[in-house]
């Protein structure tokens, strides 16, 4: 059997130019803003340390401050705006030296071996070449911390913050910032809402080359939370956004408390920006108003994508969307894709699907949801051709931070036809999820861990039959090295079936195994038993393990190397001898809304209805 691939490109369109389209987060196609610099004025920077000095760490930190390093290949517009360039590069650079601790050092810019300085408001510059700048820049020792003092307003002593200001150590400007802005932290989230940095004094010895330094705090009165203020608004009802934000009036003041409502208040999904943050005063009523700060997104959306597959043919799908139907968040989403065109030689060769969703969100408190969709679809595979329609409304909530439970009631009628015999369903289900995700980023996670449970008692009217499905489903990541570019991640997934045969049970609700976001390298739904006429027949359960070797080789592109594998069994416990791997590697192209996936994989159990290797693409790490 030949090898499979799978490639799917997906856009995103708002109402806008007919000429242009947005995919993966670009404007192709519509004319790209490109600014417009009147008067352009070229240059060549080159930025050095004095004679006799030799740091290339600092050389390297100050050009990656210096934006007239960095900028060098956009010209400015005019002679002012090259100067202004220049004075704000001298600023910059002064502070990155004392960042370094060097508060002796002296910056000196020439722009065509005329000091910055000296310069004329009305000079011109050359246009027929380049403007040289020189950029010198003379260091001097570094400073360490000597004596070192922190006090509240009351005079007493305040410990220091670890290890951050302990003295003789590196005299940086930014460690003494670090050391404020985390005792102003400690003591906000002590429920001082007003917390603020007194008074500095910092005194340098030029002998001893140390730095000296005393801060005061203020802690200010304790400061509870008072009543929550939106502004920004203009479709989406201001009340509704400040019960969502929940954070009643009275509650002890608390940063990470605006921090959960900010996420909450941005999980909503109609903010093109959001910010949550206490006031600056506080308020007749002796607390401390919480302010909210919006700017709306469009609320309606429509798009489409292509998809092929070497052994699938080709597909198509649309969507449409509004994010805010009646002013409280609520989704609409309709959509629908088409399946196996070329590949199928008959309507019923095709696979398509069309689903209708609604979401409500504080339905039962801020963090509930209500959800409800209605679905009708062809599926066809190996295993089975399958006409379904299904209805199902439940409620998600979050429990914590990392909790959420979810609870749906499903009702699904289905017309399965093997090459045998054709059998109706019609299955009820009460699928009931808990779920903890302690990942430190879920799309594209290099520590901590995900684990879900799933209850799905059923029952089948037709045959009279009812069973259990138990599924469970953990992850793990750990990164390799100090700064994640190099993660181990593991998943390892089961399921058993339970209260009736694998004969009463519905052939769409049993186990398979095989393709994407299983074994890779197989095709899918193609490992598990088999019926005579050798199409997958599912089973009661399942057992799934992966691991995958993730690495960052450039900000923007990773590589991966994974092993995959796999088993279904027609008993209620999964055969672990019968493990069927898959081993394959891929490449990771690396965006803001997650990872670029495209995975090359091979059986290494080869059957003979397996491929020679499979192909898959998709949005985020494959688990």
């Amino acid at each position: 059997m030949g090898g499979a691939a799978a490639l799917a490109i997906a856009t995103a369109a708002v109402p806008g130019p007919a000429s242009a389209f947005e995919l993966f987060g670009r404007n192709w196609f519509g004319g790209a803003d490109v600014a417009v610099v009147n008067d352009p004025v070229r240059y060549m920077a080159v930025i050095s340390l004095a004679p006799g000095e030799a740091d290339p760490d600092l050389v390297e930190k100050l050009s990656a401050a210096s934006e007239l390093v960095r900028l060098q290949t956009d010209p400015v517009e005019g002679d002012i705006g090259l100067v202004a360039r220049a004075d704000a590069d001298f600023r910059r650079l002064v502070g990155t030296l004392y960042e370094e601790a060097h508060y002796d050092g002296t910056v000196t810019i020439r722009l065509d071996g005329q000091m910055l300085a000296e310069i004329a408001p009305d000079h011109a510059f050359q246009r027929d070449r380049p403007v040289t700048i020189q950029i010198e820049v003379a260091p001097g020792p570094g400073y360490t911390l000597g004596a070192v003092r922190l006090t509240d307003e009351t005079g007493a002593v305040i410990p220091t913050p670890d290890v951050l200001l302990e003295p003789g150590q590196k005299a940086g400007s930014g460690r003494i910032l670090d050391a404020e802005d985390r005792i102003i932290a400690d003591m906000r989230a002590d429920g001082f809402g007003l917390a603020a940095v007194g008074g500095r004094d910092i005194v340098a010895d030029s002998q001893s080359r140390t730095l000296d330094v005393s801060l005061s705090f203020r802690r200010g009165p304790l400061t509870p939370f008072g009543e929550t203020v939106v502004t920004g608004t203009r479709d989406v009802d201001a009340a509704f956004v400040a019960r969502m934000a929940a954070i009643e009036p009275g509650a002890p003041f608390s940063p990470e408390d605006l921090r959960r409502a900010e996420r909450q208040l941005r999980a909503l999904d109609v903010f093109s920006s959001i910010s949550v943050r206490a006031g600056q005063q506080i308020g007749e009523d002796g607390r401390l108003p919480v302010i909210v700060e919006a700017a709306e997104r469009k609320h309606r959306y429509f798009g489409g994508g292509l998809t092929f597959a070497s052994d699938d043919g080709a597909g198509i799908e649309a969507y449409w969307g509004h994010r805010n139907l009646f002013g409280h968040a609520e989704k609409l989403r309709i959509e629908g894709s088409v399946g196996r065109i070329g590949e199928a030689g008959t309507f019923e060769g095709l696979n398509f699907n069309a689903r209708l969703l609604f979401e409500k969100p504080g339905i039962l408190g801020p963090h509930s949801k209500f959800v409800a969709s209605a679905q009708f679809r062809q599926t066809n595979s190996d295993a089975f051709r399958r006409l379904s329609g299904a209805a199902e409304a439940g409620i998600e909530t979050e429990l914590g931070d990392d909790r959420s439970l979810s609870v749906r009631a499903v009702l699904d009628y289905s017309r399965v036809e093997t090459l045998t015999r054709s059998t109706e369903y019609l299955t009820a289900s009460l699928p009931i999820e808990y779920a903890v995700d302690r990942r430190d980023d879920p799309l594209d996670p290099t520590a901590g861990w995900r684990g879900l449970m799933r209850v799905t008692p059923a029952h089948e009217f037709r045959s009279g039959t009812s069973f259990l499905k138990l599924e469970s489903e953990v992850s793990a990541y750990r990164a390799l090295d100090g700064d994640g570019r190099l993660v181990l991640a593991g998943r390892i997934a089961a399921g058993t079936l339970i209260g009736a045969g694998l004969a009463q049970v519905p052939l769409d609700q049993r186990f398979f195994a095989g393709g994407g976001g299983s074994v890779r390298g197989y095709g899918f739904q193609g490992i598990g038993p088999r019926d005579a006429d050798n199409a997958p027949t599912g089973g009661l359960s399942f057992a799934e393990i992966s691991a995958e070797l993730r690495a960052r080789l450039t900000d923007t592109v990773g590589v991966a190397l994974f092993v995959d594998g796999g088993t279904v069994s027609a008993g209620r416990t999964p055969d672990l001898g019968a493990l069927r791997f898959g081993a394959g590697a891929g490449l990771r192209y690396l965006t803001p809304f997650g990872p670029l996936r495209l995975d090359v994989a091979v059986p290494l159990d080869k059957k003979t209805n397996d491929p020679d290797f499979g192909v898959y693409a998709g949005i985020g790490q494959s688990f």
